[in-house]
């Protein structure tokens, strides 16, 4: 029998978002093997992973169904407050960029989810201190471009997934001619690949449901380290220390509280919630760390 889908409603998008939380973590460890980017410490699986995760815990908690508004005041701040490390961050802005546009809704179309995947593109460019092609920036871009280009049926939400699903995998595979040092490593970029197995949870939570509820007693999908990754992750890092921080009141201009951070390590992704929290990741050295100016 043909699932068909003509929008999404709640309900639905809670189905997505669980389904996208349980698809990755089955998947951290290949994303882990694949990490040699910005930082090879063979963490993106599990920051991403984890990262939904906190949005998952507190979805299967309700006990009613929730509007397109609570739902996304729900995973909005679970998302920012449940982000880790530099990829987990990316991704909870790409999220919360997404649910800006879709909170006052009650069906999404595609027409309205392509403009929210553009927005999704907006905020994880926003949040990066210096945005690299190549890497989960390029991913999403690709996917919020093909959104708004795409010209197939305006009723199969399916046929939508499953076609943004595929873009962003050619659009993984492309990293490596893209970002020298994964062609170095001969891998793909692991947040990048990330974003097309949250794509693909969507895509799994309409199509193969039922797989999805036994999901957890899944082995995880193990690789085979690859010589030359193994090589790369021998490289000397210099800001050894991902070190988060979540500011409560942070009624204060982001971009000038940037620009002290900044000169104390790399990678840094900013982002904050519609209640002025901000959630700061930056690779450091450890003693730099009691320099981190106040806002």
């Amino acid at each position: 029998m043909k699932i068909e889908i003509k929008s999404l409603n709640a309900v639905r998008l809670t189905k997505l978002f669980i389904a996208a939380s349980r698809w990755l973590s089955k998947y951290a460890d290949v994303l882990n093997d694949l990490n040699v980017y910005p930082v090879p410490d063979g963490d993106t699986g599990t920051n991403m992973s984890m990262t939904l995760q906190a949005v998952e815990n507190e979805l299967v908690k309700l006990d009613h169904e929730p509007n397109m508004k609570e739902l996304s005041e729900i995973v909005s701040e679970n998302i920012l407050l449940g982000a880790r490390g530099n990829s987990g961050t990316i991704l909870s802005q790409i999220i919360q960029g997404f649910l800006s546009v879709v909170e006052n809704t009650e069906e999404i179309s595609i027409e309205v989810a392509a403009k929210a995947f553009m927005a999704a593109k907006d905020k994880a460019y926003q949040a990066v201190s210096q945005p690299v092609e190549g890497t989960i920036l390029t991913v999403i871009r690709k996917v919020a471009e093909a959104a708004m280009s795409y010209q197939g049926p305006q009723d199969d939400f399916i046929l939508f997934l499953v076609h943004l699903k595929n873009i962003a995998n050619e659009a993984v595979e492309n990293t490596p001619n893209e970002l020298a040092k994964l062609k170095e490593a001969g891998v793909v970029d692991a947040g990048g690949k990330g974003i097309f197995y949250v794509l693909e949870g969507f895509e799994k939570s309409v199509t193969d449901p039922e797989m999805l509820k036994d999901l957890a007693r899944i082995a995880k999908a193990k690789t085979v380290k690859r010589d030359k990754m193994e090589m790369a992750q021998e490289e000397e890092i210099t800001f050894k220390y991902c070190t988060e921080f979540i500011i409560e009141n942070g009624n204060f201009p982001l971009e000038e509280y940037k620009s002290k951070i900044s000169p104390l390590g790399d990678s840094m992704v900013c982002a904050q919630t519609a209640k002025k929290q901000k959630h700061i990741s930056i690779q450091i050295i450890p003693d730099k760390f009691w320099k981190l100016p106040l806002p």
